[in-house]
């Protein structure tokens, strides 16, 4: 078994009994691409709390990272800091409709070569133009 060296500890590989492995990953949300109006529903009401804090949160969604996760809110244009009970019905659609839309376009991007600049529009992208309006990007920072 091997583990993250970092203080969060939250990458680890090892080797599981086929058993196991339905144990170990049963505290994980859906995967992303399993994601229907009624389970991102359930997901977004479980708890109220901020988009920066549920769309990394791996038991409420797997394998979205921080960096899809800010190309998602960018094209569903939502701040990470709105709560997730204030999100209605069409808003949680495209938010449903633009998870896998956007990591699909991501992982062409990345099949293609793109490296982080070219596949980002939006993440680590600070002082630059948006893409969509042309403002200057701004980084939330949550204390």
């Amino acid at each position: 078994m091997m583990t993250e060296r970092g203080s969060r500890k939250q990458a680890r590989v090892g080797v599981y009994e086929p058993e196991a492995i339905a144990v170990e990953l049963a505290h994980l949300g859906p995967e992303n691409h399993d994601i229907v109006d009624a389970v991102l529903a359930e997901q977004l009401g479980a708890e109220n709390r901020r988009l920066q804090s549920f769309r990394h949160h791996q038991r409420a969604l797997t394998r979205i990272g921080r960096a899809w996760a800010n190309e998602i809110l960018h094209r569903v244009q939502l701040a990470p800091y709105n709560l997730t009970a204030d999100l209605d019905d069409d808003t949680e659609g495209r938010l449903r409709q633009t998870i896998p839309d956007t990591l699909a376009t991501g992982l062409a991007l990345r099949h293609d070569g793109a490296n982080n600049a070219k596949a980002y529009r939006i993440h680590k992208k600070l002082g630059e133009p948006c893409p969509a309006c042309s403002t200057t990007t701004a980084q939330v920072d949550f204390g």
